[in-house]
């Protein structure tokens, strides 16, 4: 409905299908556009000014938009709890996350499984965590408002913290 009502072009799916699949092959500002857009269908005040590259939140405002990291690490992680996967496990298994299981990337924090190449439809891997959230870890890589940093938490705010405010990569 986005993309028909902004005149944009659909991500490319990769032939694996649409429906109830995870959109894939989209960039952080579509990310942002999206956001703005949904809000505003809904009556909300866009989070977002986007000039070219350069992109201001505004934190009051009620819209849609990408969570912080912390905020996505919060929920993956069961309101917080200290588990490795956003399935509410230390191990993954390629049964309830989708992401390599193969021999090659085996660790000693997965077990061996199937690779699927391709995204599987949401909650089809039937392992949602203890607040309801289905695929917070495996299937796709997921779009946050912070830019990446290595250091950054090691001298955050310790109460929701925003990201650094700039770097290279998303």
């Amino acid at each position: 409905a986005f993309c028909v009502a902004t005149g944009r072009e659909k991500p490319i799916d990769e032939d694996w299908g649409r429906g109830q699949r995870p959109v894939i092959n989209v960039g952080w500002y579509d990310a942002l556009a999206y956001c703005n857009w949904r809000s505003e269908q809904e009556g909300y005040t866009p989070v977002y000014t986007i000039s070219g590259e350069e992109v201001i939140a505004n934190w009051d405002a009620n819209g849609y938009r990408l969570p912080t990291e912390a905020e996505w690490e919060y929920a993956a992680r069961e309101g917080g709890k200290n588990v490795r996967f956003g399935n509410g496990k230390d191990i993954a298994d390629p049964a309830e996350i989708n992401f390599d299981g193969t021999e090659d990337f085996k660790t000693d924090y997965s077990v061996l499984g199937q690779y699927r190449d391709q995204t599987v439809p949401v909650g089809s891997l039937n392992s949602p965590n203890a607040l309801g959230l289905h695929d917070m870890s495996g299937n796709v890589l997921e779009w946050c408002w912070d830019f990446y940093s290595r250091e950054y938490y090691k001298n955050s705010p310790p109460k929701d913290p925003r990201g650094p405010a700039s770097g290279d990569d998303r």
